[in-house]
């Protein structure tokens, strides 16, 4: 609340007061309570008419033969790095 002085006497009007403005180093948080609980209430209400599905055509499943070869292994020789060769 800002501090209230009287004016001096000198060829001022009479019964008038002058105001000092102080800083409000305050928030006032009340308000700001009220916004984000309205914004809460608000999106509670409309995620759940959000959430719908998008239809996909997915591939069917067939049936693929099994790979039934032996594993094939290559050696590289040291040699490689500097003739490419294998």
């Amino acid at each position: 609340m800002p501090k209230v002085l009287p004016i001096p006497t000198g060829g001022a009007q009479r019964g008038r007061t002058r105001r000092v403005a102080t800083t409000l180093a305050e928030i006032n948080v009340i308000p700001l309570v009220d916004v984000m609980l309205v914004l809460l209430i608000i999106f509670m209400v409309t995620a759940p008419m959000l959430q719908r599905g998008v239809e996909l055509k997915l591939p069917q499943l067939r049936r693929a033969e099994e790979i039934s070869s032996e594993r094939l292994f290559v050696d590289v020789p040291r040699s490689f790095e500097q003739d490419q060769r294998v």
